[in-house]
């Protein structure tokens, strides 16, 4: 992981995290996705995941998860976050839930906490949506 890279998303983490007004710190904050893996491309953006215990921050899951979202969607709405040409993508994640991917980089550990597997997939980059 380029250091600089993962500064700066520690910083976009670190923000978002400070401007939700919890008094819970992230489990952790990962990058998942095509640009965690072998299956990145030029269209790859890049999802920064942020891992809470959702149940620290009110013992009401579902609403929990819901204002999570809420806080996830209006960010990315409205906020048009590049680095190196690849927009930031944000996501809020039960620390708990399984999440399976090609590729998991723990910003917060700097390591992989899944390693990327090369698979060889064909893309057909004229037909992506």
């Amino acid at each position: 992981m380029n250091p600089i890279v993962a500064r700066k998303l520690m910083q976009i983490a670190d923000n978002i995290t400070k401007n939700l007004n919890i008094d819970v710190d992230p489990k952790d904050i990962i990058i998942t996705g095509s640009i965690a893996s072998y299956n990145w491309h030029d269209l790859s953006d890049i999802d920064l995941h942020i891992l809470y215990d959702f149940e620290e921050i009110n013992e009401d899951f579902e609403l929990v998860k819901k204002m999570l979202n809420e806080t996830r969607i209006n960010w990315n709405r409205t906020h048009n976050i590049k680095i190196a040409g690849k927009e930031v993508e944000l996501y809020f994640q039960h620390a708990y839930e399984p999440h399976e991917s090609n590729g998991i980089w723990s910003l917060t550990l700097e390591k992989w906490l899944a390693l990327p597997v090369s698979l060889n997939p064909k893309l057909d980059l004229k037909n992506s949506s």
